[in-house]
């Protein structure tokens, strides 16, 4: 099955139907082929994740279990956002939307309002991103407190109380003390994540949702070499008990339906047809 893409830019985002934000409901989704990298995207997905972790502390836990989840959390976006300069990435992409956009001035169909919205949205995007500066992310890089921790994580046990006497002396301070560092450290994020979130919307505006049905549990995709995909998106009933797995490159993929048989045993692909809805966003 073939997979074309269409412009580049989002035209449902600036038509004049409606579009919505709204989540899928009852759904299971997998996305993959996000040419925004691994890495931005990888970030955007750790930052909230911490954002819904942070202060979090059930009665019975241990002391600082919600914490460790934010504290693993920043590490590993030190450890993605190190590798080469996300932040100009990020810029590149504003920049090319801007210039996409600017083209949809004169176009017939086009919500004026909602253009002009959208564009001052990006723009004001790449203006917080830019302020940022290219050193936006080295107090987190700077931090001996974070660099001990990230030091000792990669040793099996080694983040106990007396390797880290520091980080756990720091566990017992009131919650609004901690509250505020996690505030301090996602806000020096926040201007890259908030740019990747808006980017990611506004590809998944562009993708046309259309049913397919893998035979026997799997599906072949060949992608339009002249206009690569940018997002690829699965959705399909929670109640199916299946999960996809994409695997693949820019000009193709393979998508297989796994049944999950439980911690002890590996998932085994589906053996009927499924049914499933797919987008293929430019």
């Amino acid at each position: 099955m073939r997979c074309a893409s269409r412009s580049r830019l989002c035209t449902r985002a600036i038509s004049t139907s409606p579009s919505s934000r709204g989540p899928e409901a009852e759904t299971v989704a997998a996305t993959g082929q996000c040419v925004y990298g691994s890495r931005t995207t990888q970030a955007k997905y750790l930052h909230d994740a911490i954002g819904s972790t942070r202060g979090r502390n059930p009665a019975g836990a241990c002391p600082g279990c919600g914490d460790a989840g934010v504290r693993a959390g920043l590490i590993d976006i030190l450890a993605v956002t190190t590798r080469g300069d996300v932040r100009s990435d990020v810029l590149k992409e504003l920049e090319g939307q801007l210039a996409s956009l600017s083209a949809f001035n004169s176009r017939p169909g086009v919500d004026t309002q909602r253009l002009k919205n959208l564009t001052s949205n990006l723009t004001r995007l790449r203006g917080d991103l830019t302020s940022a500066g290219s050193a936006f992310l080295q107090p987190l890089r700077n931090s001996e407190f974070l660099s001990a921790i990230k030091q000792r994580s990669a040793i099996p046990g080694g983040t106990c109380e007396f390797d880290l006497p520091d980080y756990y002396y720091w566990l017992t301070q009131p919650d609004e003390a901690r509250m505020r560092a996690f505030s301090q450290w996602l806000g020096l994020l926040r201007p890259m994540c908030d740019a990747v979130a808006e980017l990611l919307w506004l590809t998944r505006q562009n993708g046309r949702n259309r049913q397919e049905t893998a035979k026997g549990g799997t599906l072949n995709i060949t992608f339009d070499r002249d206009n690569p995909l940018q997002l690829l998106r699965i959705s399909l009933p929670a109640s199916a008990g299946l999960y996809p797995e994409i695997s693949g490159s820019h000009h193709r993929c393979n998508i297989r339906f796994l049944t999950w048989n439980g911690l002890t045993a590996r998932p085994t692909q589906a053996e009927t047809d499924v049914t499933f809805t797919l987008s293929c966003c430019a």
